[in-house]
């Protein structure tokens, strides 16, 4: 082999096995912790909040959250006034709450968010902030825009102002408001960094979206000063945006901001972006805490790179232990990160943290936790703003993941960068392209070295051609799904009826086109619950799926005599990006105890199967496989994948009233 041949098989193990794409990398590893349909408040009485409905101070479907923060086994939300009926705009639930939607409870009491009625008549002490930051230090600064009613009556009860919070008592430290010659008609202040190496020399950047523009506040000089940079502007090609179906067009200016740790010199790096961008900059803070350096300092503002097509973000976090950047990204419902050790800043460089079109819609606040947490929540803004949520369905989620989880297999896990030049390279073989690279006096003086190394590497790829040739084969005809599944249970004493709901993405349903793939879902039914088979064949021809029992089912035995029996459901053909299937179960009775009560039924999440009989196609990575029926009707056993899938529900528990043993010989005698 020569040695171009050599380059092009090295790039290419390169860029096929190291090269960390969205579609193949990615591990979508966070769960949901917290969600909700509406928000519902922590009232001292139902009274009191049945009082609050009634005068309108409390409007359900007018709250939305918005952004969050942990500290110690608090959760903070914050929850904007939008429209009216908003009681408090920053609240918190705690963490070992076992409720998966919590009421929320007003921060740091309800008095602080008592509104005048004009805004002429006094102020309160919090208005309507959208997105704050706990420090090292414990102190939780909340940035409050000052103003209420954006989508409907709008009235500014205060200018826009910054609240410090000492979290050991909840007591309010400092209230500085921004003076009106470091904003403009359109400021709006809408997230917030914090530079906490020094607890008593402390800054604050404020992002003003709308001049836009960074305001710069100092703790210990207890004042701020505006700096100003063409990278605070918008991109006005990139203000289209497409949020599940709605269109709206957004021009929001700087809004990423993100710190990495200090350097020796007790400076950190400040991230930043516009929402409407698609690139990311960067700037030494030594440049902009000083007002007058920040004057002269335009050239210390660097553009880092671009984040690809329909990427733009809003927010962003910085973890300072892993260095690895956590951005939002609003049009395609994701989460993605850069490592910011890797000195490129490119499509590549960048990894899936996790994407999803029903739990990640609109992902709205980033944070990292002070024990390596990742916390995200997503809560259909734009719905909420030009469209209506619907109040049957989970509207706002939060989610998480320790960081090192959430990053796993992802670009920002990888060991081995892969740069511009090596993707260049590889593309340009790949292509013939008549450009060729030419090799620079470095390359051209470390020759021999390159010819041994390269050598040894051919010998390598001798002696693994087959397998090299079979793995490449293999990632070619696999498929890379994002399905989503989600549970609801409806009761009905003994006789229940369990839906699911799967969800394929458009990019699923252009892949599995393609192929003759078959799903199954399968069920283990506990020795509690039973599915009746006459109740199943009527069902199976009654719908587009099928169901089989594996084995006999004993309708009428108690549950600690019966035995757990297996289900199989299989699924049609998927040419649909929804599917529906329902399978009703019932409770058998358990043995009764003295005094009574309740006996639990636990039912674990479905397995996903796929199944094809040309075994030309399969799913990217290693999966379980598993012997089942072929179909319903076929008893023969083939080999079935099984495949990962997002579950948005949990195990079930049912609850089965059981008999009280006292009763029992009151029973017998009336019997007689």
């Amino acid at each position: 082999m020569n040695s171009d041949t050599f380059s092009f098989l090295f790039y290419a193990i390169v860029a096929v096995f190291s090269y960390s794409s969205w579609t193949t990398r990615a591990m979508d590893n966070l769960r949901v912790a917290f969600h909700w349909k509406q928000l519902d408040f922590n009232y001292p009485s139902e009274d009191e909040r049945q009082e609050a409905i009634r005068r309108g101070v409390f409007v359900p479907e007018n709250n939305l959250p918005l952004g969050l923060e942990v500290y110690g086994d608090r959760l903070f939300v914050t929850v904007p006034r939008w429209k009216s009926g908003v009681p408090a705009s920053l609240t918190y639930i705690k963490l070992t709450d076992a409720m998966d939607s919590p009421k929320l409870n007003p921060y740091p009491n309800w008095e602080a968010h008592d509104l005048p009625e004009s805004p002429v008549n006094g102020t309160a002490e919090i208005v309507s902030p959208f997105r704050i930051r706990a420090d090292r230090c414990g102190r939780l600064w909340v940035l409050d825009t000052g103003s209420a009613g954006l989508l409907d009556e709008h009235k500014v009860y205060s200018p826009s102002q910054l609240l410090i919070y000492d979290l050991h008592n909840d007591a309010l430290e400092r209230r500085y408001e921004i003076p009106k010659d470091q904003m403009k008609d359109d400021s709006f202040f809408a997230n917030i960094a914090v530079e906490d190496h020094d607890c008593q020399d402390t800054y604050a950047y404020l992002g003003d979206l709308g001049a836009p523009a960074l305001v710069v506040y100092s703790l210990r000089e207890n004042k701020s000063w505006q700096v100003n940079h063409h990278y605070f502007h918008i991109d006005p090609l990139a203000g289209d945006m497409n949020v599940s179906g709605i269109n709206f067009q957004w021009t929001d200016g700087v809004f990423g901001l993100a710190l990495s740790a200090a350097d020796e010199d007790g400076f950190s790096t400040l991230y930043f972006h516009p929402m409407t961008s698609t690139n990311e900059f960067s700037v030494n803070t030594r440049y902009v805490r000083n007002a007058t350096l920040s004057k002269d300092s335009f050239d210390k503002f660097k553009l880092l790179g671009n984040r690809g097509p329909n990427a733009q973000s809003s927010v962003s976090f910085l973890d300072q232990k892993s260095g690895v950047l956590f951005y939002a990204l609003v049009n395609l419902n994701a989460i993605a990160c850069w490592k910011t050790t890797n000195p490129s800043y490119t499509i590549q460089s960048q990894g899936r943290v996790y994407m999803s079109n029903v739990t990640m819609v609109f992902p709205n606040d980033i944070k990292v936790d002070a024990n390596g947490n990742l916390w995200a929540l997503s809560d259909k803004l734009p719905i909420f703003m030009y469209s209506k949520l619907n109040p049957d369905e989970i509207n706002f989620r939060i989610l998480t993941a320790p960081v090192a989880e959430a990053i796993r297999g992802t670009a920002c896990d990888s060991k081995l960068v892969i740069t511009d030049d090596i993707s260049n390279r590889f593309n340009g073989m790949n292509s013939n392209s008549i450009n060729e690279i030419q090799p620079s006096s470095t390359e051209r003086n470390s020759v021999g070295i390159s010819l041994i190394l390269l050598s040894m590497l051919g010998l390598l790829l001798l002696l693994s051609s087959f397998s090299l040739i079979n793995q490449i084969s293999s990632i070619k005809n696999c498929v890379d799904l994002n399905i989503s599944i989600t549970q609801t249970v409806d009761h009905s004493g003994f006789h229940n009826k369990i839906n699911w709901m799967l969800e394929f993405l458009p990019s699923d349903l252009v892949q599995l086109k393609k192929t003759e793939v078959q799903f199954a879902l399968y069920i283990k039914i506990p020795s509690g619950m039973y599915v009746n088979p006459d109740e199943i064949d009527d069902l199976s021809r009654l719908t587009e799926y099928s169901i089989y029992i594996d084995g006999k089912v004993n309708v009428e035995a108690p549950e600690y005599t019966a035995k757990p029996h297996d289900v199989f459901i299989f699924l049609p053909e998927i040419r649909v990006d929804k599917l529906e299937v329902m399978l009703p179960v019932h409770l058998r009775y358990q043995q009764a105890k003295i005094g009574g009560g309740f006996g639990k039924v636990f039912l674990s999440k479905p397995s996903l199967l796929m199944f094809t009989a040309k075994n030309l196609f399969e799913t990217c990575g290693k999966h379980q496989v598993m012997k089942a029926p072929c179909n319903a009707e076929n008893i023969m056993k083939c080999s079935w994948s099984i495949i990962s899938y997002n579950a948005l529900f949990d195990d079930i528990e049912m609850l089965v009233p059981l008999g009280n043993v006292d009763h029992f010989p009151i029973v017998d005698l009336l019997l007689i």
